[in-house]
C-alpha cells in the first residue's frame, strides 16, 4: 500500500472514532431520559388512579341517617320525669310513672321497668310493673332481652325477684319465635331439680294473679315433656288453674283430666263438681261432653 494511502486512513481513524463515541453517547443518554420520563409518567397516571376513587368519594354526596324511631325520641323524652316519679315514696307515683313507661314499648323502657319496677318493696309496684311488660309481650327486642336476662340468671344461680315475671312474660308471648325459644329454655330446666322449682314456681306465680289470661300460659307448660313424669309440675299447674277458676281454666282441666292419674284426677275432680255443680265422679268422658254442652254459656261462680 502506497505510504500516502497509509497516512490518509491512519490520520481518518482518530478522526472518526470520536464522533462515534460522542454520538453513541448522545444516544444512550437520551433512551436513559425518555425511560426516566416514562417512568414517571407511569407513577403519575398511577397515583391519579389511586387519588381518583378518594376525590369521587369526596364528591359523592354522604348517605343520610336512618332517623329515629319516633316511638324512642318520645320516651328519651319522657324519661327523666318517670325515673324521678319511680323514686318518689307514694305507691301511687310509682304506680303512674310505670303506666307512662307503658305507653313506650322500647327496649330501653322495658329495662327500666325491670331493672326498677320489678324490684319494688311494694306489691302493687311490682304488679303495675308486670302488667306493663306484658303489653310488651310480642316486642321482638324485648322479648329477646328478657330470655337472654332470665338466662343468665338462671345461669349464674342467682333467681332474683324480677326473674319469674320476666319469664311470666314470655311464656305470654304470641310470638312464634318467642315461643319456641322460651319452649326450649323450659324443656332445658326441666331436666334439672333447680329449674324444675323454677318451672313450678312459675305456675304458682301465675295461679296466684288469678287471671283468665294466664291460662293460655299455664296451658303451655302441660305441653313440656316433663308434664307426665313429674307429679310436682302438673300439681302445681292443676292448682294454679284452680286458683284462676274461670270457664277457660275449668275447659283446660277438663283436658289434663283424660290425660292423668292418681291423686291429681281427684283434685280435679273435687274442683270441677264444686264449681260447675255437676257430680260426674272420675268420669273423664263424661265430663267432656258435659263441657262441649255448655261451654258456651258457662258462667265460673267463686268455688
Amino acid at each position: 500500500m502506497p505510504a500516502r494511502m497509509r497516512m490518509q486512513l491512519t490520520n481518518c481513524r482518530p478522526s472518526r472514532l470520536p464522533a462515534f463515541r460522542f454520538r453513541s453517547t448522545g444516544f444512550l443518554s437520551l433512551a436513559l431520559l425518555i425511560a426516566l420520563a416514562g417512568g414517571l409518567l407511569v407513577e403519575r397516571v398511577a397515583a391519579v388512579d389511586k387519588a381518583a376513587p378518594k376525590a369521587n368519594a369526596a364528591k359523592a354526596p354522604a348517605k343520610e341517617a336512618a332517623p329515629d324511631d319516633p316511638v324512642k325520641e318520645e320516651f328519651r323524652a319522657a324519661k327523666r320525669e318517670i325515673q324521678t316519679r319511680l323514686r318518689n315514696k307514694q305507691v301511687f307515683e310509682r304506680i303512674t310513672a310505670l303506666r307512662s313507661a307503658g305507653k313506650y314499648p322500647t327496649l330501653d323502657a322495658a329495662k327500666l321497668v325491670v331493672t326498677v319496677g320489678l324490684k319494688d318493696d311494694a306489691p302493687e309496684v311490682r304488679s303495675a310493673a308486670y302488667d306493663t311488660l306484658l303489653d310488651f309481650k310480642d316486642n321482638d327486642e324485648i322479648a329477646r332481652y328478657l330470655l337472654t336476662t332470665v338466662s343468665k340468671e338462671t345461669r349464674r344461680g342467682s333467681v332474683g325477684p324480677n326473674t319469674l315475671p320476666m319469664l311470666a312474660v314470655l311464656l305470654a308471648s304470641t310470638l312464634p319465635d318467642v315461643e319456641k325459644n322460651v319452649n326450649a329454655y323450659l324443656e332445658k330446666q326441666a331436666n334439672s331439680h333447680d329449674g324444675l322449682e323454677i318451672i313450678e314456681a312459675l305456675a304458682d306465680e301465675l295461679g296466684g294473679r288469678g287471671q283468665s289470661e294466664d291460662v293460655a300460659s299455664l296451658t303451655k307448660l302441660t305441653a313440656l315433656s316433663t308434664f307426665e313424669r313429674e307429679f310436682g309440675l302438673r300439681r302445681a299447674v292443676v292448682q294454679a288453674l284452680i286458683k284462676i277458676n274461670s270457664a277457660t281454666a275449668i275447659g283446660q282441666l277438663i283436658k289434663i283430666l283424660e290425660n292423668v292419674k292418681g291423686e291429681i284426677r281427684g283434685d280435679i275432680v273435687q274442683y270441677l263438681a264444686t264449681a260447675t255443680g255437676q257430680e260426674l265422679g272420675l268420669d273423664s268422658a263424661a265430663w267432656t261432653d258435659w263441657w262441649k254442652e255448655n261451654e258456651k254459656t258457662f258462667q265460673a261462680g267463686g268455688a
